[in-house]
């Protein structure tokens, strides 16, 4: 099995300012992409076993989570450019709105009338949407990132990257802009109206060197002679407020972890309390008043008591950072929305799942066939499962934070995971036996591979080292070091004579002690993972430069190199018979199949809802699994795959 090692999900959007437009452009319905709307299919052709039910998710990073008034439905909206719509109460997807306008979905609210929602996208401009006819009413091309609406949703508050104002337009006709707010200095991070309509507050950031800012709430009246407020917070910004629904308060979540809280008739800072250890990017009060959701960009969100600001309860939600948070017009559920593409659905009261998917909660990572019968699999949760006859047999948590990858030794049914604690779990029995740890340090592990007979084990950890183990107890025999930390790749020749470590060069090692023996300099990129084929003759590396590379082993010249996705190419898998190679990408969700002999695409697996992590064949070749972030494994029949058609 190849290193994986998680992707780089959170993305901080530093806002540009520029001049004042004193209009907005409004765009007829035939100037802008109809959208088209696809009703979930079954499981993909060629697949023989889906292991886990799909992620409540999207292919991509959710933007914003909205409950319909009735609280029948849920919409999300997605970086993959689509709304879906899903059963509140089942978490199946009804439908799914494709290419709206072209674009990333940054927010999404209801309108008075539930048929129509506002929806602003990644090309800064915002819409009302026909849900009923599915088409948009008008889009304007304003500036616009995110929004805030007013209590009747006929106004919207909005900020983006090419303004130095909050804008107000109109939210019901035709989106014109009906005031600009200037921004004296900086640019706004967040934006929110009071209750009555008659106050917008906005976290303003100012740059003072180099990726260095300063923070500063801001208040300000509608009034033809506007009654603003600054108060500044030195080295804090604000990606994230809500007014109280009296009015009286201001809460702000700040990049600190904390939230602040403004009393608006003072205009004065009431108080600060730490919520979380990252920045708190997502607020929203339950509908009595009596709680706020606090979300994360550490993986948590937190329920806080408004009066006294004190954590009730805190869990680990996500992957990732948590984006948007909305709760059911009842109270009694809370929807999140995360970087890491899925939605999560809560219970308000105990934070306790509302739905328990079969398998993992979270992007799996790892798919190990033991045999015929049986599947272990790892996930960013940091559980493993192993699966019998397509169910889950058992459940263990094995670390606190993700697990990157799962190793396995056939030859004596000794599987490892390595992940982000500081230590390695071996079980013996193929997952099903006693687990023991090996200490590795302070450090993660990020990859690791057995020898042939199962006797060493190497494992990469993020100090740079590369330590190999006696797998039988344990004792390490010797290590390697290099000058970057992060070695995700680690190979052993066919022959266990050699030990192969990549970083951005791939390295060549004594497998009996560790001397250097080569080094190939390429593909002058962070590589991902590698693999060598079962003949030993080829190197495959996937590599952040979008390409498969391939290296004779005997000479380290490259033979070929493919264009293979858009972006990082994540996760590389030789045919067990040596002539096919797969590719999974960071930023696509198809998984490619290559004929090794001319270079040629064999096949493209579309089958996930989110970016495939992990590729592996089982022992005879004739089964491929890949791992994926929409939370299941799927089973493909290869040889189906690999004939002609």
């Amino acid at each position: 099995m190849r290193s994986i090692t998680p992707c780089a999900l959170v993305t901080i959007v530093v806002l540009a300012a520029s001049s004042v437009v004193p209009t907005a452009s409004v765009l007829a319905q035939d100037d802008f992409p109809t959208p088209h709307v696809v009703v979930p299919s079954g499981p993909p052709p060629m697949s023989v076993a889906r292991y886990g039910s799909r992620a409540f998710s999207h292919a991509g990073s959710i933007g914003a989570v909205a409950f319909h008034p009735d609280g029948s439905r849920i919409l999300s909206g997605g970086f993959d450019r689509t709304i879906r719509v899903w059963n509140a109460a089942t978490g199946e997807e009804i439908e799914r709105i494709v290419d709206l306008y072209g674009y990333a979905i940054g927010g999404i609210t209801f309108c008075p009338d539930p048929r129509y929602v506002l929806v602003s996208d990644g090309a800064n401009a915002f819409g009302r949407f026909d849900l009923q006819e599915k088409k948009p009413v008008f889009r304007a091309t304003a500036a616009v990132d995110q929004f805030a609406v007013d209590a009747t949703v006929s106004r919207v508050a909005a900020y983006g990257p090419a303004l130095n104002a909050v804008h107000v337009y109109d939210a019901v006709t035709d989106g014109r802009l009906l005031r600009a707010l200037p921004i004296e200095k900086g640019v706004a991070r967040s934006v929110a109206w009071s209750p009555d309509g008659n106050r917008i507050a906005y976290g303003r950031q100012t740059k003072k060197g180099h990726m260095k800012y300063d923070g500063a709430i801001v208040l300000t009246t509608l009034d033809d002679e506007p009654d603003v407020v600054e108060l500044p917070i030195p080295d804090v910004l604000f990606p994230s407020m809500v007014f109280s629904p009296d009015g009286s308060k201001l809460i702000c979540g700040a990049t600190d972890g904390s939230i602040f809280v403004v009393d608006v008739a003072r205009k004065s800072l009431e108080t600060s309390k730490k919520v979380h250890d990252t920045a708190a990017i997502a607020l929203r009060y339950s509908p009595d008043g009596k709680t706020i959701a606090v979300g994360s960009n550490d993986t948590r969100f937190a329920l806080v008591d408004p009066t006294t600001f004190e954590v009730v309860q805190s869990i680990d939600a996500h992957a990732t950072g948590i984006r948007s948070i909305a709760y059911s017009p009842d109270g009694k559920t809370i929807v999140t929305g995360s970087f890491d593409a899925n939605l999560g659905l809560w219970n308000a009261e105990t934070l306790e799942s509302v739905f328990e998917a079969t398998g993992h909660q979270r992007p799996v990572s790892s798919a190990i066939p033991v045999d015929a019968e049986t599947l272990v699999t790892s996930s960013y949760g940091g559980d493993v499962i192993v699966w019998s006859d397509g169910k889950p047999q058992s459940r263990t948590k094995v670390m606190g934070g993700f697990v990157f990858q799962l190793a396995y030794a056939p030859s004596t049914r000794t599987l490892v995971a390595v992940g982000q604690d500081s230590f390695v779990p071996l079980w013996a029995d193929a997952g099903r036996g006693e687990m023991r740890r090996i200490e590795g340090g302070e450090v993660a592990s990020l990859a690791a591979a057995f020898t042939s007979d199962g006797n060493r084990l190497a494992v990469s950890f993020a100090d740079g080292t590369v330590r190999v183990y006696r797998a039988a107890d344990g004792e390490e025999l010797f290590r390697v070091t290099h000058e970057s930390k992060f070695v995700t790749g680690v190979a052993w020749s066919p022959d266990d004579a050699e030990l192969w470590t990549a970083a951005s060069t791939l390295f060549c090692w004594s497998g009996t002690d560790g001397k250097p023996l080569r080094t190939i300099e390429s593909p002058r990129a962070p590589i991902q993972s590698i693999e060598i084929s079962r003949d030993g003759k080829l190197i495959a590396v996937a590599a952040a430069d979008s390409k498969v590379h391939l290296y004779d082993r005997a000479t380290g010249t490259e033979s070929n190199a493919w264009v293979a996705a858009q972006g990082r190419v994540k996760d590389v898998a030789f045919s067990v018979d040596g002539r096919w190679l797969v590719s999974s990408a960071e930023s696509e969700l198809d998984v490619v199949l290559w004929n090794l002999a001319d270079g040629s695409r064999v096949a493209t697996l579309d089958g996930h809802e989110g970016p495939t992590l992990g590729i592996d064949f089982s022992a005879d070749g004739k089964r491929l699994f890949t791992s994926s972030v929409d939370g299941t494994t799927l089973e493909w029949d290869f040889d189906a795959l690999t004939k002609p058609r």
